[in-house]
């Protein structure tokens, strides 16, 4: 009952949920202003560097 409580007044302050911006852009550059793991592409037409593997 506490933790709902809780999370109730903090939902009516200051919000529980991140921008859809801060979402979309990720939330470590939104948060830390920096990429956590700059080495992969977020382009969403790019390929994949192998073709799926086949079930054998």
């Amino acid at each position: 009952i506490a933790s709902a409580i809780f999370w109730g007044v903090l939902k009516a302050t200051v919000g529980i949920r991140v921008s859809e911006e801060d979402e979309l852009m990720g939330l470590d550059i939104a948060e830390h202003g920096m990429e956590a793991y700059s080495g992969f592409v977020k382009d969403a037409n790019t390929v994949p560097a192998s073709p799926p593997a086949e079930r054998v």
